[in-house]
């Protein structure tokens, strides 16, 4: 939650029995940051996906989400290309082939996996702006997804089992994993969602 002055950090905590949001910052929450919250809350109960929800964050916070857009695609930027190569020699396991109907070519499925695994590193190094604009939103929602896939998938653990030595190019894995990973929780917004809705109501304070 991004509320108050600048350089104010946030936490926040459900207290499901006292069916409370606790807020926490480097100071009290004041008057706003605790209607703000209420607002938020309000939000989730009656919204149905993330998308309902990037306008409220868009309004308050569309710089701090800008900035670790940016973060990301330097990282992928410099990354993109490791990437791509170890995604081409990536060997398919057998648990993926088990579930294929009967008939189907390993060599074939292979190589579609492996564009699909190419398309989502594509559209994980696609920049785009988030903003108070709408149509950015749509955008944002489809890059989130993407990451999630990437940063699922069976391919990226066995990318980051073998780059132990904690190198990507000129890049740290763990400074890449870091930020891909923020951009990944946007996902748990959707859980949030269904949380409120299916918990609340709660109260903030």
């Amino acid at each position: 939650m991004i509320t108050g002055e600048k350089g104010d950090v946030f936490a926040s905590t459900f207290l499901p029995q006292q069916r409370v949001v606790l807020l926490a910052k480097n100071g009290d929450p004041s008057k706003e940051d605790l209607r703000q919250g209420a607002a938020l809350i309000h939000l989730l109960r009656n919204s149905e996906r993330m998308r309902d929800i990037l306008p409220f964050i868009a309004e308050r916070g569309a710089e701090g989400v800008q900035k670790r857009l940016a973060k990301f695609y330097g990282l992928m930027k410099a990354s993109k290309d490791t990437l791509t190569y170890e995604v081409q020699n990536y060997t398919i396991g057998e648990e993926f082939f088990s579930h294929l109907r009967k008939g189907s070519g390993k060599e074939t499925s292979s190589a579609i996996v492996k564009r699909i695994l190419g398309t989502i590193i594509e559209t994980c190094a696609k920049e785009r702006t988030f903003s108070k604009d709408t149509s950015s939103h749509e955008a944002f929602v489809f890059l989130v997804s993407a990451v999630v896939a990437l940063g699922n998938s069976k391919f990226f653990k066995y990318f980051t089992k073998k780059k132990s030595v904690d190198k990507l190019g000129d890049t740290k894995l763990s400074e890449f994993w870091r930020n891909l990973d923020k951009i990944r929780q946007y996902i748990c917004i959707n859980d949030a969602i269904q949380y409120v809705r299916t918990q609340g109501p709660f109260k903030v304070q």
